[in-house]
């Protein structure tokens, strides 16, 4: 893990912009993993696929069929227990990827700050962990970021491991 900078200053941080954590080489198990174990910690979510398709069956099996035909999709969880009270899911499958990227979006104000950083550091290893990614990257939105960017104006505050090493 490689904080480049402290973490419960860039998640408290009030700045109007959301807080965006990327997983990267995602399995299809782990995104169908990762939505049913999602599913128990909110009171409900809703789920849209390609150009906003509304679906009527927000199934962790759907959700993956659906955006494994259209490319992506898009979940949002309401009123959670835990860290996080509300959340967005992206999951984007490129043309030519064999496995997808996962993206959870979140706002300051909507996470529980009592032990921020040493909650976060478990709750986005056990994301990683449940996606069965190879890394992940913390990060102010920015969406002109690029998967692997830990620059200077990258915005990143915190990667799980060095890009060069896993890639």
């Amino acid at each position: 893990m490689r904080e480049l900078h402290d973490i419960f200053e860039c998640l408290s941080d009030a700045d109007g912009s959301a807080r965006v954590v990327t997983f990267e080489h995602c399995s299809w198990n782990g995104v169908e993993e990762l939505i049913s174990g999602l599913g128990t910690t909110f009171e409900r979510y809703t789920a849209t696929y390609g150009e906003g398709e509304e679906t009527t069956n927000p199934a962790p099996t759907s959700v993956v069929s659906s955006v494994k035909q259209k490319g992506l999709g898009h979940l949002v969880f309401y009123t959670g227990v835990g860290l996080m009270k509300h959340l967005q899911i992206w999951v984007w499958m490129s043309e030519n990827a064999e496995r997808p990227l996962v993206e959870a979006l979140f706002f300051p104000d909507e996470i529980d700050t009592r032990d921020l950083r040493g909650t976060f550091l478990e709750w986005a290893s056990g994301m990683c962990t449940r996606l069965e990614a190879v890394r992940y990257y913390a990060r102010y939105e920015n969406w002109s970021w690029t998967v692997g960017d830990i620059g200077p104006g990258s915005l990143v505050f915190l990667v799980s491991s060095e890009p060069e090493k896993d890639a």
